[in-house]
């Protein structure tokens, strides 16, 4: 018998409130195991920890309530590191605030468990650090590819591949959790587009530089016949400059809405 059992039988011995030495006695077992260093230490519970199981907290717990809460700590020290996981290897982009655990209710902490659900590859781009891994139910952190996309430069996305640097540069402060899946098919669509539209503009600029062109020569060729009329005195010199002058006219408003 080790010591603490041995502390634990001394505690029924010399204990006159049954109740009292069992409260003690569980409070024992709940702080020397391992689910309670979990807890304790991971910095995204932090405040779990502090409000339902930090001993001011277990203090004030009636042996039922202490039981339940045992059960509670084994469920919480498994769910803290599967809402790590599945910011980046999971549905974390599927979650909401809806879903977030109430942390003194067995039922919601294991509905939560089983709502999780986790990955063999990498699947989410993130920048939710670990002690901000229950962040990821914040309606405030976006979950939706085409919303990360669109708050993209357009430097950024019109590249053929998109890494977490690119995005997290951009996004500076603002908590994302998005499918990649879903992020790359939004960039190759876009990419497509872009593609496409960069095509038809090409070809506009030709068209309108080849109509540009069109123009300029059919000016040149009626003032050159206007030109070749005089000097082979088919038209007088007062006719020739009377239709140069008006050729003229005619030249720039063809020029300009031609």
């Amino acid at each position: 018998m080790d010591y603490r059992a041995k502390l634990h039988e001394l505690l029924r011995l010399c204990s006159d409130n049954n109740e009292e030495a069992a409260k003690l006695i569980l409070m024992d077992v709940i702080t020397h195991s391992e689910e309670y260093h979990t807890v304790q230490n991971n910095a995204a519970l932090a405040d779990v920890f502090k409000n339902y199981y930090s001993l001011y907290a277990l203090e004030s717990l009636n042996v039922k309530e202490l039981k339940e809460r045992q059960k509670l700590l084994h469920e919480t020290a498994l769910i803290c590191d599967k809402v790590m996981k599945c910011v980046h290897y999971g549905n974390g982009p599927e979650l909401s605030e809806k879903e977030m655990p109430d942390f003194t209710n067995l039922e919601s902490v294991i509905e939560l468990k089983n709502r999780i659900v986790l990955t063999t590859k990498q699947k989410n781009f993130s920048n939710i650090k670990e002690e901000d891994a229950f962040s990821v139910f914040s309606d405030r952190t976006i979950k939706s590819a085409q919303e990360c996309f669109d708050l993209l430069p357009v430097s950024v996305t019109t590249k053929g591949v998109i890494s977490d640097t690119d995005i997290s540069d951009f996004m500076k402060d603002t908590l994302y959790c998005v499918d990649i899946a879903q992020f790359d098919s939004i960039l190759q669509n876009f990419t497509t587009f872009a593609q496409n539209s960069e095509r038809i503009v090409s070809k506009e600029r030709m068209r309108k530089r080849k109509h540009r062109l069109f123009k300029i020569a059919t000016v040149m060729v009626c003032f050159g016949s206007i030109f070749s009329f005089y000097q082979f005195g088919l038209i007088s010199e007062a006719y020739g400059t009377t239709f140069s002058g008006m050729m003229l006219i005619i030249s720039l408003l063809y020029l300009i809405v031609g």
